[in-house]
């Protein structure tokens, strides 16, 4: 039983085991903590989590909501305004808070996309891979702009090389599918596909083994997450660990030190580091 008002957590996709994991870790640490969690999933939609902020602007002046931990599904700036006009304490994760709000009292947890870019495309080259393809990010999100961004900088600045083929992708399972069919029109097939998280990278695994391709030996195959379903597929998925673990701690230690009054004027910004987890798919 909760000792204290709930917490809100709204997240963009409870589908992406990302999301769902990083979800249930946090109601583990707030369990621990003597709270309760509502878990609010927008469904990528912008409209429904509008819906949930003010639902929860409307539980807070009731007492039932006492902080948010928010993960935005966009770049939606409507409801930044309207999370942060709530007189709630905020922590937003996975997320860069827009520039608007660099003043406020919002606290953010969320790991280095930039340095997990790097550590694939250092990999690629320690295997010598030469010829890559990419499949990137949703570009109205943050880590989507900064993984596209991050990997077309540092491939060719580290590798020599250039990127044979880029592709427009939404982090989902389908898009890497249909991104992977469009590899295989490629006239000539690349080394290595790389995709800007793991339901894309899975998507580009089934695709090319259905078309009789051999990964690793054929193309290797590289994702970003370490969702729990990159370890369970075959071949395993070389792909970039954010550490949720450590992520749903210093989230919820960051929610209940607001709600006992000791946060700082200002937001908190805590970085956590990326790991790059070597599996099957690039083992050669």
């Amino acid at each position: 039983m909760s000792h204290l008002p709930f917490v809100a957590m709204i997240i963009p996709d409870g589908s992406n085991q990302f999301f769902s994991r990083l979800a249930q870790l946090v109601q583990r640490e707030l369990s621990l903590a003597a709270s309760g969690m509502l878990l609010l999933d927008s469904d990528g939609s912008p409209g429904n989590e509008l819906d949930y902020i003010r639902w929860v602007g409307s539980q807070t002046r009731q007492g039932n909501v006492s902080a948010v931990v928010y993960i935005p599904s966009g770049d939606n700036i409507e409801n930044f305004f309207e999370l942060f006009s709530i007189e709630i304490p905020v922590v937003v994760m996975d997320r860069e808070i827009p520039e608007d709000f660099a003043d406020r009292p919002i606290d953010q947890v969320l790991a280095d996309n930039n340095t997990g870019m790097r550590l694939i495309v250092d990999h690629l080259v320690d295997i010598g891979v030469h010829d890559v393809s990419y499949i990137g990010g949703h570009v109205q999100t943050e880590p989507g702009r900064v993984r596209n961004t991050a990997f077309e900088r540092f491939w060719p600045a580290t590798s020599g090389g250039k990127i044979s083929a880029s592709f427009a992708g939404d982090f989902s399972f389908e898009s890497g599918r249909a991104a992977a069919e469009a590899v295989l029109r490629l006239a000539k097939l690349p080394e290595a596909v790389v995709a800007a998280n793991d339901l894309m990278a899975i998507g580009v695994l089934q695709t090319m083994q259905r078309a009789g391709k051999r990964v690793p030996d054929d193309i290797v195959v590289v994702g970003y997450d370490d969702i729990p379903l990159a370890n369970w597929v075959f071949p395993s998925l070389t792909t970039v660990r954010q550490d949720v673990e450590e992520m749903a701690r210093q989230g919820v230690a960051h929610v209940m030190r607001r709600m006992s009054g000791e946060g700082s004027r200002g937001g908190i910004r805590t970085p956590i580091e990326p790991e790059l987890v070597v599996r099957e798919s690039s083992s050669r």
